[in-house]
């Protein structure tokens, strides 16, 4: 028998917040950190740690939920969502699903959890679609930038290269 730590995707924590937190609280390499937040994003989960030992998993989960909210987000007000599962061959049983909000522990339903991970794909799709429909002025300054940046260095190289010539015609 194992027991597994997995991390649940939700749309109130950022991707340097869960990295951060791997890194600071399990001791997880940053490359590997970001991998696992890219799984939790694309699979709306990952396993962190798989140990034999469920009070070694439950000092873990503790762990990350003592991370509490991602203050880089106004509206983060808990925890990741985090559960720790027992695996017996191929039978998996849900030991705990929650999260510490301002009231403490709350449980969290998988109808629920599957709820958020609807919302936060939607949001993101819809957040997609206003970036690739709206034009975008930030991005056409910089062009306008470089153009000029271009225009002055041509004109730069002109006046420098008109004054190699003239000392060139003084020195003859």
């Amino acid at each position: 028998m194992t027991h597994r730590l997995v991390v649940h995707d939700d749309p109130d924590h950022t991707f340097q917040y869960v990295i951060d937190l791997f890194a600071s609280e399990l001791g997880i390499p940053e490359a590997d950190a970001l991998d696992l937040a890219v799984e939790i994003n694309d699979e709306g989960r990952a396993t962190v740690h798989e140990l034999g030992d469920l009070a070694a998993v439950r000092l873990l989960e503790e762990k990350l939920l003592s991370g509490g909210p991602d203050h880089r987000l106004e509206r983060s007000r808990t925890s990741l969502i985090v559960s720790v599962e027992e695996v017996v061959g191929d039978s998996v049983k849900v030991v705990s699903l929650g999260r510490v909000g301002p009231k403490g522990y709350e449980r969290v339903d998988l109808e629920e959890r599957a709820r958020w991970n609807e919302e936060a794909q939607k949001r993101a799709a819809s957040a997609i679609a206003v970036a690739q429909a709206e034009p975008s002025f930030a991005h056409d300054r910089p062009t306008e930038g470089v153009k000029l940046l271009v225009f002055f260095g041509v004109v730069g190289t002109l006046v420098l290269a008109l004054a190699w010539l003239v000392r060139l015609a003084r020195g003859l």
